[in-house]
């Protein structure tokens, strides 16, 4: 395994993708349990009480609202300032971890989390790249092509 996190910190990184969205009509359907679910790599039936945790330490809260592509208006997720801070944290955390990465035509180099979005053709979130890296031995660019075209 080439990065250890919690679920909830997974949630916390793939959650602070969403911020800045306050009083936008429609929310992006990543901010739902389904969403968040996909994201982070966990079965729905499993994400609510992670969810509740961050909710109880007050780095998330839970709102209404409408979400693209839905007819009716769901619960979505969003970060609290507190949650953002965080967020921000693992993101530098995480980006400043080098990892093996075995790039197209077999070269295998060792970079930083935050530069494989730039060292491979794939664009990629950095929680997409994190749920890749938490379930692998080593990363492969056609792995994470296959991620991007999901």
């Amino acid at each position: 395994m080439l990065l250890s996190l919690t679920v909830e910190e997974r949630i916390v990184l793939h959650l602070g993708d969403y911020k800045g969205l306050d009083g936008k009509y429609e929310m992006p359907a990543g901010m739902t349990q389904r969403g968040i679910a996909e994201s982070v790599g966990v079965q729905q039936k499993h994400l609510s009480r992670h969810i509740q945790k961050l909710v109880a330490n007050g780095l998330a809260e839970e709102a209404t609202a409408r979400v693209v592509g839905m007819k009716q208006r769901m619960k979505i997720y969003k970060l609290t300032y507190d949650g953002l801070m965080r967020a921000s944290e693992l993101r530098s955390f995480v980006g400043s971890k080098i990892v093996p990465i075995i790039l197209r035509g077999g070269e295998k180099r060792d970079i930083p989390i935050s530069e494989i979005d730039k060292a491979t053709s794939a664009h990629l979130t950095l929680s997409d790249i994190v749920r890749y890296a938490v379930d692998s031995d080593s990363l492969e660019a056609k792995g994470l092509h296959a991620i991007a075209a999901e």
